[in-house]
């Protein structure tokens, strides 16, 4: 890529670059500020109870409960990065252009449409890299200073879609997407809203077969394992079941009182005798497992897009 290319890409969406950049900007201050608050109120929380042995007149301004609904905002942020960044800086690339009427001088004067393509792409996809993963970084301090929540060696699967590796790899596939049907679509506003849909019936699609493989490969954890906290690190909890303690066998809860009933527990006992309840799920610290799974599928739709994107444009008459 020339310096050339670079230039031309941010003249050309110069108002949405400035946009993204100023509000990522602010997102990643406020995360960090909001990590930081939320350790300080912590610590400060933590110390006055072993002090009084009691939470009475610990609490502080701003509180837990007040880092805890800051934290919920600056995660639904990031949640929305990847989708905001791809929709509104990858439908203009080529359906500006037809609009405007300089697509065909574009396309001219470059040596093919492809090259074209990928001196217009390539800049918009760095910068998308770089802003998700600067807003993925930012909600991954959120997440591992919840107020609420001890994981901060290993969040797991806590707030799975809006930190981390997915983000830069889901705005690189709603960009290269809202690309492609800016390409076929060319105006700008009807086809952004066709690329917001497709962009949430495929997401949609993604998270269901997501659940659908990782049921198949749930199983029994010890249910004080599968909370967050010091005994557990953030595992995906798809149902809980009782587990018999003399074979092993899993039974779901709907099975066990279709065929036991409702059982008198012992005074003190939580479960029923012989049996010990478990949750069924993925364990957290399979989470990079499962994220490198997922990130493989987009990566392989953000290829599929790209092409379709290229396809369109080599064969569209401006």
């Amino acid at each position: 890529m020339t310096l050339r290319a670079w230039r031309l890409a941010f003249k050309m969406q110069r108002l949405e670059l400035l946009l993204f950049l100023s509000a990522a900007i602010l997102l990643v201050v406020a995360s960090l500020l909001i990590a930081w608050g939320a350790s300080e109120a912590r610590a400060s929380f933590d110390a006055c109870y072993q002090e009084q042995g009691t939470d009475i007149g610990c609490a502080a301004s701003p509180s837990l409960n007040d880092f805890s609904t800051l934290g919920g905002f600056a995660r639904l942020g990031a949640f929305l990065t990847p989708f905001a960044l791809g929709l509104f800086l990858g439908v203009p690339v080529v359906a500006r252009e037809i609009e405007g009427r300089t697509a065909g001088i574009a396309w001219t004067l470059s040596r093919s449409r492809s090259r074209w393509l990928i001196q217009r792409v390539l800049p918009l996809v760095v910068v998308a890299i770089v802003l998700a993963a600067a807003v993925g970084i930012g909600s991954e301090l959120v997440t591992r200073t919840n107020p609420y929540a001890d994981y901060a060696a290993n969040p797991g699967f806590a707030d799975y879609t809006s930190r981390g590796v997915l983000l830069p790899i889901r705005a690189i596939v709603v960009l290269l997407l809202a690309i492609a049907v800016g390409a076929m679509v060319p105006r700008q506003l009807p086809a952004l809203l066709l690329a917001a849909g497709v962009t949430v019936a495929l997401f949609v699609g993604v998270t269901i077969g997501m659940d659908a493989w990782m049921t198949s490969e749930a199983r029994p954890i010890p249910f004080d394992e599968s909370r967050f906290g010091p005994f557990g690190d953030g595992p995906r909890i798809f149902d809980v079941a009782y587990r018999e303690d003399a074979t092993g066998k899993v039974i779901s809860m709907n099975d066990f009182y279709n065929q036991h009933g409702d059982v008198a527990l012992p005074d003190g006992e939580q479960d029923p005798p012989g049996f010990t309840q478990v949750a069924i799920g993925i364990p957290g610290d399979q989470y990079w497992i499962w994220a490198m799974r997922e990130s493989a599928i987009l990566g392989v739709l953000a290829v599929a897009a790209g092409g379709l994107a290229a396809l369109v444009i080599r064969r569209r008459r401006p």
